[in-house]
């Protein structure tokens, strides 16, 4: 698991704060971390593919085609992933009266970084520079505190209610949904 980034700002707590949820740690189960550690890494591999991007918005402003890579990297990876998540994770979760209201806020989550990573992808088709940074750091914001509810929170509920089998259960189907839109997008 991440190292959790000290008092991250919660934008949704600031704008809707029926979605608050506290990102401290409900589980400490090393069990609970290790059914869901594909899910976990998938979210690592989001952080480094942003830092990724992030680094080549800052050393190749005047190399568009660089920084169009990145941010489609991004783009791909986080569209398979929320899909496989959306159709295993959270339809499990919504299904749990226990789990519903976390997976609700998670998927309103969802919502609003799509459309800060659309905003993101908007200022760098329209080259506007000075938006670009801000919008990065929109982005990172949401998906900070989303990545932390998620690890730290759901998914350590999610192994409370489900209980261990069906949790594996629904991390391999997981794996597999994603695998198959990622050939699809092949």
């Amino acid at each position: 698991m991440p190292t959790p980034v000290e008092n991250p700002r919660d934008p949704l707590r600031e704008t809707e704060p029926e979605l608050a949820v506290p990102l401290a740690r409900t589980d400490s189960s090393a069990e609970a971390r290790a059914v869901f550690a594909p899910l976990c890494a998938e979210h690592d591999l989001k952080r480094c593919l942003l830092r990724a991007f992030s680094l080549a918005e800052a050393s190749t402003q005047h190399q568009p085609g660089v920084r169009q890579r990145a941010l489609g990297q991004l783009q791909r990876f986080v569209r398979i992933h929320d899909r496989a998540e959306h159709t295993t994770v959270y339809a499990a979760l919504l299904a749990q009266p226990r789990t519903r209201r976390l997976a609700q806020v998670a998927i309103e989550e969802h919502h609003a970084l799509d459309a800060a990573l659309s905003d993101l992808a908007e200022a760098v088709a329209a080259g506007a520079e000075q938006e670009i940074g801000e919008r990065i750091g929109r982005y990172r914001d949401l998906l900070t505190v989303h990545l932390l509810r998620e690890e730290n929170e759901l998914f350590p509920l999610a192994y409370q209610v489900l209980g261990s089998e069906r949790c594996l259960r629904m991390v391999r189907r997981f794996r597999d949904v994603r695998q198959a839109a990622q050939r699809l997008e092949e």
